[in-house]
């Protein structure tokens, strides 16, 4: 192995006992709050201290080669999972981890991608004790565009090119004197979604603007699915009930090029509805 050089080979990243297949890129990093002992009076040497607990922040992104169900099922939890980065026998693990974020998206000839943000407000370091291979990785599961499904206004003669979606998680660690972790992590409610789909346009009809104010916030239940390749009948769905309508954007060109792009939005005080099968 040549000198200076960490192969993709010879990394592994865990979440929970499980290693996360398909990771393209990780970022991971952590503070210590300090602050000097600048003082009235006070004339000792000027020294640092730290004045609070330390945070680590990761991020990954990855493409869905493997459903997400072991990452999703983590969203909103509050008992905390483990996981960190192995290389060349090195390591870089966390404890009392916490989704704060959820990003997936796809579009017509990609793979789907997604993209989570996790705080960790336990111990981090290479000598950090963390469960390694107790779940054993799903079976393969490439979502194609032919596979993909969507239920909302105008898919029945309009065609979708791309969905993604977000959920932002509040994660609020609460301390008690004379501890230096947190004695329990709460999720502030309720949990915000978003999200967008953008579609080739034959007859799609906007919406007026100001039916909102008279009859009320435009809302609808939108189902996502997607389907593996090759005929598997494996599939994920997304469930957004009571979608708010937030903008629409319309472009077109010489090219006979005509879109639309559909910003909605939920809030629930519960995860966002995802279903394997």
């Amino acid at each position: 192995m040549a000198i200076g050089y960490v192969h993709n080979a010879d990394q592994e990243f865990h979440i929970n006992g499980l290693q996360v297949s398909g990771v393209s890129s990780l970022n991971a990093s952590y503070n210590i709050p300090t602050e000097n002992n600048d003082y009235l009076g006070y004339v000792g040497p000027a020294e640092f201290f730290q004045n609070a607990p330390g945070v680590c922040n990761l991020s990954f992104e990855r493409s869905m080669i493997t459903d997400d169900k072991p990452i999703t099922e983590l969203i909103g939890s509050t008992s905390g999972f483990d996981g960190g980065l192995s290389f060349n026998s090195k390591n870089f693990n966390f404890q009392s981890g916490f989704i704060n974020s959820y990003q997936c998206s796809f579009s017509v000839d990609n793979i789907a991608e997604s993209s989570i943000s996790i705080s960790a407000f336990g111990e981090v370091g290479p000598n950090v004790e963390i469960k390694k291979h107790t779940q054993t990785q799903n079976e393969l599961f490439i979502p194609t565009s032919s596979g993909i499904n969507i239920e909302c206004d105008g898919r029945e003669s309009n065609r979708v090119l791309s969905f993604s979606f977000n959920t932002q998680i509040d994660n609020e660690p609460i301390y008690k004197i004379g501890s230096i972790f947190p004695c329990e992590v709460t999720v502030r409610t309720p949990l915000k979604q978003s999200f967008s789909i953008e579609m080739e346009i034959d007859d799609f009809d906007a919406k007026n603007v100001y039916d909102y104010m008279r009859t009320g916030i435009h809302l609808e239940d939108i189902r996502v699915t997607l389907r593996s390749q090759c005929g598997s009948q494996k599939e994920v769905e997304y469930l957004f009930k009571n979608a708010h309508l937030l903008s629409q954007k319309i472009n077109t060109d010489a090219d006979n090029n005509t879109k639309v792009e559909m910003s909605y939005s939920t809030v629930s005080r519960y995860k966002p509805d995802i279903f394997y099968r």
